[in-house]
């Protein structure tokens, strides 16, 4: 029988002392003898250093039972291909093996371990050394970490995207399809060309008491108030690796001529911008605020 300190055996608890003859939990007492004769189930503390046929899944399935935590640790200079992965029966089928999900370990508390539901989640697989140092053992076992869970919502629109693009023929079309604060590095180069577009034409020159909106000769759209001007451009957030690699969010900016203060740049968000007139309106009156302060500033200092 191969059992150590701090495996778990059960019905009788966590290994604390092994000597030639004795086995304690805690602080009860039995025979080596005794407990071999229960033939027991036995959980390593950690993974063991065996082989496994990782395209075997009953073995895999009876790898993962036999332990209570990772004996090996992910580190920064592993190699990690993030991208969506389908969970089933708490493991993930990748380049024809399988792999099982690790957790974070930790020597001093022990983490429980996971069984995942079926479905998708973004993250990647790996060959982790299975010791916390590399040079402990020649073996290695295949794991996958979870970065986030992707929800059957954002499976479909990612297919209903691809749909999208392939058969709208306007790119305007494809582009107004789109979650603004969910696209990939693709869609937000389209934005940047194509942005002036999305808007009705028609409403150009859009002005009020103080301010304008037009279509200069560069075809770029142009804003002025109190006799300054500023250009809209499409700027973007960063959400940093995502599902589909949608990466980004959209931004709509609004960046003044007059001066290269970085306070006096306007944007909207993803939820604020519709492509009509309600947007100008709110870029007016954040225009209005930041502005007013830069020129006043401007004045002062000139003066």
């Amino acid at each position: 029988m191969n059992i150590n300190i701090d495996d778990s055996v059960k019905n009788y608890g966590i290994v604390t002392k092994i000597s030639d003859h004795y086995i304690w939990f805690d602080k009860k007492r039995y025979s080596i003898k005794t407990i071999e004769n229960s033939k027991p189930e036995i959980l390593s503390k950690y993974s063991s250093d065996i082989f496994v046929n990782w395209s075997n899944e009953i073995e895999v399935d009876n790898y993962y039972k036999s332990f209570i935590q990772w004996s090996g640790a992910l580190r920064m200079k592993d190699s990690k291909k993030r991208e969506v992965l389908e969970v089933k029966n708490n493991k993930v089928f990748y380049n024809n093996e399988y792999y099982l999900p690790y957790y974070y370990q930790s020597h001093d508390n022990i983490p429980e371990k996971k069984f995942l539901n079926d479905g998708f989640v973004f993250g990647y697989c790996i060959k982790m050394h299975n010791s916390f140092y590399d040079f402990q053992n020649e073996n290695t076992v295949n794991v996958f970490y979870v970065e986030q869970n992707v929800s059957n919502e954002l499976i479909e629109y990612s297919k209903k995207k691809a749909e999208n693009f392939k058969s709208l023929m306007n790119t305007t079309d494809y582009l107004r399809t789109l979650k603004l604060n969910s696209i990939d590095s693709k869609d937000l180069n389209l934005f940047k060309k194509h942005f002036v577009e999305l808007f009705d034409k028609s409403i150009f020159p859009y002005k009020n008491d103080k301010f304008c909106f037009y279509i200069d000769n560069w075809g770029t759209i142009s804003v002025s108030y109190r006799n300054r001007t500023g250009t809209l451009k499409i700027n973007n957030g960063y959400h940093g690796s995502q599902p589909f690699n949608n990466d980004y969010s959209l931004i709509l900016e609004v960046s003044p001529n007059f001066t290269n203060v970085h306070s006096t740049y306007v944007s909207l968000y993803a939820n604020e911008i519709n492509w009509n007139t309600n947007t100008l309106d709110l870029l007016c009156s954040k225009i209005q605020v930041a502005w007013d302060i830069a020129i006043e500033k401007n004045y002062t200092l000139n003066h």
